[in-house]
């Protein structure tokens, strides 16, 4: 479910959602106008997802990790069942 340059559909839309939502102060294109929610992941895209990487301290990738879309509340956090013995 993790997104890359290319990606497209529902969930890229919604994390193009969240992000102009709550980080509109840097999710812009390259033409400093809102980031598009038009659900395809591209280079606009890429550079928002990066500069929220550096600004909560996580590792600078190219790929939206299912991990970071839960964090942003895009997808649901996958649910760790207990192993049994």
């Amino acid at each position: 479910m993790s997104l890359k340059l290319g990606s497209n559909g529902p969930v890229v839309g919604a994390w193009q959602s969240a992000m102009v939502k709550r980080f509109a102060s840097y999710a812009k294109g390259a033409d400093g106008g809102p980031l598009k929610v038009d659900a395809y992941f591209g280079r606009d895209d890429l550079a928002v997802h990066q500069e929220w990487q550096r600004r909560t301290h996580r590792p600078v990738t190219v790929v939206v990790s299912d991990d970071e879309l839960a964090l942003l509340g895009v997808i649901a956090k996958p649910k760790v069942l207990p192993i049994m013995f």
